[in-house]
């Protein structure tokens, strides 16, 4: 799904980007957002400017599990980098999160790849914001055994940077 966003990007950075788990499903305000449900998750995918935020909830109401949100944004009050890894596990949920940052020539290629092939994808959403098609957010989910997982890209043209993160959510 392809959300054209109103709103100017904001110059942003791979370096200023930040993480955030939160076992509550505490939203933050979104440009775009997308539900999805896939297997034993229902989540709710939203772009948040040039970061995103997923909330990830049970969609099987017989099993219990906390819902909780991952955020990976510019977040006032945190100073520590984006992780290369992380693993939590919390009342029978592993959540699994990595991040690379890639830059390099190909970057307008793989900037429009990724918009496009996640646009037509019914369990993606893309962000693009006016006045730069290669300054994108996209999120997108599928199922794996036992739970779902997610990507997401984050492309920031002045600096011709791509942020992949990929998340992991099973439950037990």
């Amino acid at each position: 799904m392809r959300a054209d966003i109103a709103a100017p990007f904001a110059e942003a950075t791979a370096a200023g980007l930040r993480w955030e788990l939160a076992w509550s499903a505490r939203r933050r305000p979104a440009l775009g957002v997308h539900g999805v449900a896939l297997g034993p998750a229902l989540l709710e995918l939203r772009v948040l400017g040039a970061s995103h935020q997923v909330v990830c909830g049970r969609a099987c109401l017989q099993e219990t599990g906390p819902d909780f949100t991952e955020t990976v944004a510019c977040l006032p009050g945190r100073t520590a980098a984006l992780p290369a890894s992380s693993v939590c596990e919390r009342a029978r949920v592993r959540y699994e999160f990595a991040a690379r940052v890639d830059s390099g020539p190909d970057f307008a290629a793989r900037a429009a790849e990724v918009r496009d092939s996640v646009a037509a994808d019914p369990a993606g959403l893309v962000g693009v914001f006016p006045g730069s098609p290669l300054a994108v957010t996209a999120l997108r989910a599928e199922a794996v055994p036992g739970g779902v997982r997610w990507r997401s890209w984050h492309a920031y043209p002045q600096r011709r940077e791509i942020v992949a993160t990929v998340s992991v959510v099973t439950y037990r």
